[in-house]
């Protein structure tokens, strides 16, 4: 990209990388720093750019050489956008595989890790969702009770769901997440109760 030629473009392309360094996937609309202006977009050579949404399969972005993405006013380096749709796809088909061993926990069995402690009423719902779904997505900032909920889950799978826990993989994107989700559910309480041994990250 030519500095001369396009300088909105390589301005947008800035952005967009800079965004993921910071490790999101695009670049969000607006005028806060950061942000790229709906101006700066208009300007994007159409050589340069798809104009897609949420619905654009993957495998259309995927024909495309434009180096840059739009969609529903994010901007995104097209590989990325790309990836991310291909994410969404796989979600969407796991979530609506038919399954045949979902089942209802009872309410006793949903416990905290922790028998000195309860269960905040969100980590019982998701408990009960992951029962009851083929996939369930789970977010929430350092320290908000994500592994606690995930010891809760594997425990009521091993105690209701009929599960066995060498039927069970950990997985995470680091080794230190790993480490820290592994050592969060094998100090679990309950699954102490349960035959930990074979319970292994994937």
């Amino acid at each position: 990209i030519s500095p001369e030629d396009h300088p909105d473009c390589l301005k947008a392309a800035q952005l967009a990388y800079h965004a993921v360094s910071r490790g999101a996937t695009c670049v969000e609309s607006g005028d806060k720093p950061g942000q790229i202006t709906p101006s700066i977009v208009k300007a994007i050579p159409s050589k340069m750019l798809i104009e897609a949404d949420f619905k654009t399969p993957s495998t259309e972005l995927f024909k495309s050489d434009r180096p840059l993405t739009v969609t529903e006013g994010k901007l995104y380096l097209s590989k990325f956008c790309e990836q991310e749709a291909r994410l969404a796809e796989t979600i969407i088909r796991i979530r609506d595989r038919k399954a045949d061993n979902l089942w209802t926990p009872g309410e006793e069995c949903i416990k905290h890790p922790d028998p000195t402690k309860v269960l905040h009423i969100r980590q019982k719902e998701a408990v009960h969702k992951f029962a009851k779904c083929n996939l369930l997505v789970l977010t929430g900032g350092p320290g908000t009770g994500k592994t606690t909920t995930a010891s809760a889950m594997i425990s009521t799978a091993v105690q209701e769901g009929g599960y066995k826990l060498d039927e069970i993989q950990l997985c995470a994107p680091t080794g230190r997440a790993m480490s820290q989700l592994y050592k969060g559910i094998y100090e679990s309480e309950l699954l102490k109760k349960v035959e930990l041994a074979g319970l292994k990250p994937a």
